[in-house]
């Protein structure tokens, strides 16, 4: 078979010329050959690497996208920020508490405490899916698994950890204080310290 590069040979250029002449016979093209020639040996190199990276990205297995457990509730809202915050694919699975599909046999294997939001992430540690279930654990999970939003200077985590819990436990996502806490809904100067919580 003639090589690639064999096919294209202008008649006049250096390499056809190259490839006729006899041992010792100096070779001669004239400049429009020689350029033509450089145009389309860069052409087919360019072409190559294409190929080259096609093939590549053909056998690198995509990602399989994070299975979202959600209802459109504050819980659930946090999750579904934070897989767009951190550029993971994911798909989302309704359960729509208004029916009971939290009581679901296969949702509470999921998520046991028969409450929403949970994943499910078939790319888990050591490669192996895992189910997480409370919107915390799944904010940390994701933030362990990105880097992204949960530092690994153990200070700095540790303050991330005490607003994340105190969120989870107290306050809606809008920074808006639950019922239980009314000295929250009067106002503090320590809600103002939280790092993720800034008014204006």
């Amino acid at each position: 078979m003639v090589p690639l590069r064999r096919r294209f040979l202008l008649p006049g250029s250096s390499s056809a010329l190259a490839a006729e002449r006899k041992p010792g016979e100096p070779v001669q093209a004239s400049s429009r050959a020689i350029l033509i020639e450089f145009f389309m040996v860069r052409a087919l190199r360019k072409r190559k690497r294409q190929i080259a990276r096609s093939a590549s990205r053909q056998k690198a297995p995509r990602a399989k996208p994070i299975e979202l457990y959600y209802w459109p509730t504050p819980n659930g809202w946090k999750i579904s920020i934070m897989l767009e915050e951190c550029g993971l694919p994911y798909l989302v699975r309704a359960v729509d508490i208004s029916k009971g599909e939290q009581f679901s046999a296969q949702f509470l294997a999921i998520s046991p405490n028969n409450r929403m939001p949970a994943i499910i992430d078939p790319s888990g540690p050591g490669g192996r899916p895992i189910s997480v279930f409370e919107s915390g654990a799944i904010l940390q999970y994701l933030g362990r698994k990105t880097g992204k939003f949960y530092p690994n200077e153990a200070r700095a985590r540790v303050a991330v950890d005490e607003w994340l819990f105190w969120q989870v436990s107290r306050a809606w996502p809008d920074g808006r204080p639950s019922d239980s806490l009314p000295a929250l809904r009067a106002g503090t100067d320590r809600l103002c310290d939280c790092p993720f919580y800034r008014r204006g």
